[in-house]
């Protein structure tokens, strides 16, 4: 005991605001309890203290960054006044969704530092169990983003199996929901989900949708990885309430999804591909990853080019819809790895063709091939007499994948290498002059052979004020690749970044 003369007596300690001290002749019982009050007193202000700080923390309300991909998709369907059997959803930055319908992200585990975060599906209304409808991929469509965010608010433990656990979780809520808010539902629809999160992505399938990640080899060569296992002894879909009972064993149908994680790895994984039962059934994923190679970063001319070619191989009132997600490089890594641009780049396209970092400010010189298209009645004379007034916006997309086809055949007959993207630009210049005589309705198409299609110097605000679709297709341009084809309020573009 401290009061005995053999024992030392407790020196004076100083923690914080409390000083521990015990005087001569105080007991041991008092002493015992002097110090655990004093003692859990200390805790409660360390406590109080890191309450603070993690307070301070999340104070910071810089909103997570979006993630670094650019994605597009497209889906047929020859009857447009069928409600469609087949839905697909992109949601370009979960954590802003996340964030309007005030869902607070776990900021831990593979959602720490703000990890940005997007969400890739399609509902397949002909790759259900029974009977083919579009009534549940609909209400899957509209539903399942705000359930999987709950789903994930409720986390503790934030690793890949974490995650994976709260899509089953959300999966079945989905389906829940879906036969309790439909009593007289009838159909059902498979479904493929891609949930990106930082490097991870998570897939998840029902029925006979298909998820293709491309991936690169140590050689170079582009290989497919198909997700997911197959349905197995049952099929999995949404809806279906028929072929569903409360007893596993004998029910025929389940919504437990098939779930496979991917580790993103760089240039390893440069985009995945997700596709409606009619494609996967009519074109194989080594075919897929050999189409890709002509469409490099252009998802949408992609997916059109699919879905075109599918709609020949199927019947004809059968929908197909493909969505391509291409991840890009981390954008500071790839303006650290660039020499700065000389100031006078933005004089003259011949002075510079290397492809300087693109900023909040950072200009573009362009030329492009515009093809309009109408999607109501024209507004004036002069517009209804147009060669376009009666264009869908269809045929003007297909018009563009032809342009592209064309452009891409004339690049493989190039006599020579060009140096730089500079010269890749005066090569082509023949065939760009020609299609711009040709199909585009833009005034600059007549002009002389250097002002053809010249859209001159675009600043990022310019470029985002033609639409962000525009700014998206042009901003991942080096000189003299062509862009994705987008669209404006004048209509649909074909870009080429001249400097």
């Amino acid at each position: 005991k401290a009061d005995k003369a053999d024992k030392p007596k407790v020196p004076n300690m100083q923690f914080g605001h409390t000083s521990y001290g015990v005087p001569a002749g105080v007991n041991g019982s008092v002493m015992s309890s002097s110090i655990r009050m004093r003692m859990a007193d200390c805790r409660a202000q360390r406590e109080a203290v890191l309450n603070h700080w993690v307070k301070e923390a999340l104070k910071d309300d810089t909103p997570p960054k979006p993630p670094n991909v650019f994605v597009d998709a497209v889906c047929f369907q020859a009857d447009v006044k069928q409600k469609p059997l087949i839905r697909h959803v992109i949601v370009k930055d979960l954590n802003k969704v996340a964030k309007q319908m005030k869902i607070d992200v776990p900021p831990r585990g593979v959602f720490a530092n703000k990890a940005p975060m997007g969400l890739y599906c399609i509902y397949d209304g002909m790759s259900g169990a029974g009977t083919a409808g579009p009534v549940s991929a609909e209400f899957c469509a509209r539903n399942y983003h705000g359930i999987l965010l709950r789903c994930i608010a409720e986390l503790g433990i934030c690793t890949a199996p974490a995650v994976e656990a709260a899509m089953k979780k959300s999966i079945k809520q989905l389906d829940q929901q879906l036969m309790v808010k439909n009593p007289d539902l009838e159909d059902g629809c498979g479904a493929v989900i891609a949930l990106y999160v930082g490097n991870h992505l998570f897939v998840a399938l029902l029925g006979r949708c298909a998820a293709i990640v491309c991936e690169v080899d140590g050689e170079g060569l582009r290989m497919p990885n198909v997700l997911g296992s197959g349905m197995g002894s049952m099929k999995r879909s949404l809806g279906d309430k028929a072929m569903k009972n409360d007893n596993p064993s004998k029910a025929m149908a389940i919504s437990v999804p098939d779930i496979q994680t991917v580790q993103l790895e760089g240039e390893k994984h440069p985009y995945l591909i997700l596709v409606s039962s009619t494609v996967f059934e009519a074109i194989g994923p080594a075919d897929m990853v050999k189409m890709a190679e002509g469409f490099p970063l252009q998802p949408r001319a992609f997916c059109g080019e699919i879905t075109t070619r599918t709609s020949f191989l199927i019947p004809a009132t059968s929908p197909c819809t493909a969505v391509q997600v291409n991840f890009l490089p981390d954008p500071v890594e790839a303006v650290e790895s660039k020499e700065p641009a000389a100031k006078k780049a933005k004089t003259s396209a011949a002075k510079s063709s290397a492809a300087p970092p693109i900023g909040p400010t950072g200009s573009m010189r362009l030329r492009h091939l515009l093809v309009k298209f109408n999607e109501g009645q024209p507004k004036t004379v002069e517009e209804q007499k147009a060669k376009w007034a009666s264009r869908t916006r269809a045929e003007a997309e297909k018009m563009l994948r032809g342009a592209l086809s064309e452009l891409r055949q004339d690049q493989k007959e190039w006599t020579k290498t060009p140096k730089d993207g500079m010269e890749a630009v005066q090569l082509g210049s023949k065939t760009f002059i020609r299609l711009a005589r040709q199909i585009s309705d833009c005034p600059t198409a007549q002009k002389g052979a250097l002002a053809c299609g010249d859209l001159g110097w675009l600043t990022q605000k310019a470029r985002a004020d033609m639409s962000e679709n525009f700014r998206e297709a042009v901003d991942v341009l080096q000189p003299g690749a062509w862009s994705d084809i987008c669209v404006s309020t004048q209509g649909m573009h074909l870009v080429q970044r001249i400097a």
